[in-house]
């Protein structure tokens, strides 16, 4: 009978904190225009695909004069990232029924950035229970993680508007997690189907995610080698990613190919209409790293506004990234990934030899996937501003936040435990949490409330 109060407890508790947190990112949705350069950016382009799909019931090309944006021919269906806009054209039609004018559309149609805002949340609480799974503090670590990554000031930011990057955000969660039960669980069809989920939303949310989907697809390889599995059964849980990601993600890529002669990705014949745009009406859509600063490419590694431009807008900038909160505002953001990166070298130089044996094998591979991960998803960013367009935006490396957060956090609790005495640790980490959460709602009323 207690065991069931107890449980009981527990769900109305996480009922409770899923309200709020949705709450917290509805009221994102209300406040941050729509359009403007307070508004989300790119997010006018971005919507006229899900309105295309509401208004016509199928998916637009990127020739369809209702999906092309502006003078230079952008259009967002070049790309086969089509997942977002056709939830959002699911909840605009839903919203439609009884409140069919277009800002209510507009807002309905940014309820998908915090359906997968809020599955983010919920993904990085499931990973962080997991790795404390047998800490008597699992349940509030697994809380003070949720809210972490819930007040991540860009991370609301990208809640409260159309965009692709909270979608992929939350399909690197979901390999990061599906391969942590494969580590500690051992692979079988149930953590495969969810890895699968995670590459397919990956794949169908935003390209600079790739590199979890690649890596977190080597992991997944070499640990069921590992694991001794029977040779027929890998090959039978190789076969269920594989079919089920191919069969989901696939035909939106095969459309690409047979409608833009073979550009799959859509991004050559995006360049190629940008650029005929400039040519009919002058002016330049498009420049890479080199023709803005006038400098070699190599450059960037050492450039101090592009590296400050990229990590601010990473922690906190809105708006067209015009919005800026001062430094002391963004400091205990940076307190986190500081303590908790050294909390985390402490660790592992504490316990290196321990890590480096045969039988620790797999998280030793698990924690070089996630680092390949976070490597790769860098280096699309850097590729994309050095060859296509100049965009030294935060959000495009927003993926590294779930890592981020999670490994951060583990990192945190180790330096709070070797620095605190017992009794201290779960007093000192609140205090944490509750600065860490007031700031990022004075964040909002500051910065984000006046703009409605």
């Amino acid at each position: 009978m207690l065991s069931w109060v107890k449980i009981h407890r527990k769900i109305i508790t996480l009922l409770i904190f899923f309200f709020l947190v949705t709450g917290w990112f509805l009221a994102w949705v209300w406040s941050v225009p729509v359009g403007g350069v307070m508004g989300g950016p790119d997010e006018l382009m971005r919507l006229l695909v899900p309105q295309y799909i509401h208004n016509h019931g199928t998916l637009p090309t990127g020739y369809d004069s209702e999906a092309i944006y502006g003078t230079y021919y952008w259009s967002y269906a070049f790309y086969p990232q089509f997942l977002g806009p056709i939830i959002s054209a699911l909840f605009m039609g839903i919203v439609g029924l009884v409140h069919n004018t277009p800002h209510a559309l507009d807002l309905a149609a940014r309820l998908t950035s915090v359906l997968f805002a809020v599955g983010t949340v919920a993904v990085v609480g499931l990973i962080t229970r997991k790795l404390f799974e047998k800490n008597s503090y699992k349940e509030i670590y697994m809380y003070a993680a949720m809210i972490l990554v819930a007040a991540w000031p860009q991370f609301a930011f990208l809640a409260g508007y159309v965009n692709n990057d909270i979608i992929a955000l939350f399909g690197v969660s979901v390999i990061i997690y599906a391969c942590l039960l494969g580590l500690k669980d051992n692979w079988n069809y149930k953590n495969s189907l969810l890895l699968a989920v995670g590459f397919i939303v990956c794949i169908l949310g935003y390209v600079n995610s790739y590199g979890f989907v690649l890596f977190g697809g080597l992991f997944f390889i070499a640990s069921l080698v590992m694991q001794n599995q029977a040779v027929k059964k890998i090959w039978i849980m190789i076969g269920v990613v594989a079919i089920t990601t191919l069969v989901v993600a696939g035909p939106f890529f095969i459309r690409n190919a047979v409608i833009y002669n073979g550009d799959f990705l859509g991004m050559r014949t995006f360049k190629e209409r940008s650029i005929e745009g400039e040519r009919d009406n002058g002016g330049n859509s498009q420049q890479t790293y080199a023709e803005v600063v006038k400098r070699s490419s190599a450059t960037i590694f050492v450039d101090k506004q592009y590296i400050t431009n990229q990590s601010e807008s990473f922690i906190a900038r809105f708006g067209a990234m015009n919005i800026r909160p001062s430094n002391s505002q963004i400091l205990i953001y940076e307190i986190f990934i500081i303590v908790g990166g050294l909390g985390l070298l402490w660790m592992l130089f504490a316990y290196r030899k321990k890590i480096l044996t045969q039988a620790n094998r797999q998280k030793l591979f698990y924690g070089i996937f996630i680092l390949l991960g976070s490597i790769t998803t860098i280096g699309l960013s850097i590729y994309y501003t050095l060859a296509i367009d100049y965009q030294p935006q935060g959000r495009y490396i927003i993926y590294l936040l779930a890592p981020l957060i999670v490994f951060g956090f583990y990192g945190l609790i180790f330096a709070f435990n070797k620095i605190f005495v017992k009794r201290y640790q779960i007093a000192a980490l609140s205090i944490f949490i509750l600065l860490y959460g007031f700031n990022s709602l004075f964040l909002f009323k500051q910065y984000i409330m006046p703009l409605n």
